[in-house]
């Protein structure tokens, strides 16, 4: 099997902690999330479980399994007769997504602010500083990786093993889509600030405010993303 590549910088905070060792299925899953997430696998690409069984080296029951697991994220779709696609959203589907993710986020972030845990205020600080490195970079990857490992962060530091899990099942979904839209250096600055405004009000045990901010957040990262995708000709537009 292809060797599975180990978490690297900011990527350690970027999921909840698993209290158990990924099983086959899903180590193959996780590392073709990150492709999807990357856009190394692209919306609307094939994927085929012969190439896949040679990439990985194993048989097509893992490959199986962690397509089905793929499936249950909305990263892929599988069709009979057609086979396996990575999914491409359409414009309702964006809309639905990001406000859910605004609910759970904003929610997350009140919790976050009443419990102002020192621990959590050090980890988000050193994430932020991260933010003002790469948001003029060109390398606008790393910015995105900053900003995911907040948010899962924060989700996690909100003292609900089941509301991180829930923020994890969308993470994933929008995760490419928000990538693709922090290209551009304007809306890295922008989303810079409310982040800064977010730390601000955490800090300060403000649980109002930290909401307000994490749901701008959000919102305006969906609203990059429609413009984006709508840009690129890669969003279907159904409503």
């Amino acid at each position: 099997m292809k060797a599975v590549q180990p978490a690297q910088d900011d990527r350690t905070l970027q999921r909840p902690a698993r209290p158990r060792l990924l099983t086959l299925p899903e180590q193959i899953a996780e590392q073709l999330a990150q492709e999807i997430v990357d856009q190394t696998l692209k919306p609307g690409e094939r994927l085929k479980e012969v190439a896949l069984c040679g990439q990985f080296r194993v048989s097509r029951a893992p490959i199986r399994e962690a397509l089905r697991l793929l499936e249950s994220r909305g990263l892929v779709q599988i069709a009979s007769r057609r086979g396996v696609r990575v999914t491409q959203l359409s414009a309702q589907e964006v809309d639905d997504l990001y406000e859910i993710r605004a609910s759970l986020l904003g929610l997350a972030a009140r919790r976050v602010a009443l419990r102002r845990d020192g621990q959590f205020l050090a980890a988000a600080s050193a994430l932020v500083q991260r933010l003002r490195q790469f948001a003029s970079h060109p390398a606008y990857g790393r910015y995105f990786d900053a900003t995911y490992a907040l948010s899962n962060l924060i989700a996690q530091a909100a003292g609900s093993p089941r509301l991180a899990a829930l923020v994890f099942s969308f993470s994933q979904q929008v995760a490419r889509y928000t990538r693709l839209s922090l290209q551009a250096v304007e809306r890295r600055r922008k989303s810079l600030q409310l982040w800064e405004r977010l730390a601000r009000a955490i800090e300060a045990r403000q649980p109002d405010a930290a909401e307000a901010a994490m749901r701008d957040l959000v919102f305006g990262s969906r609203d990059r993303v429609r413009a984006t995708l709508k840009k690129a000709g890669d969003l279907r537009v159904v409503d």
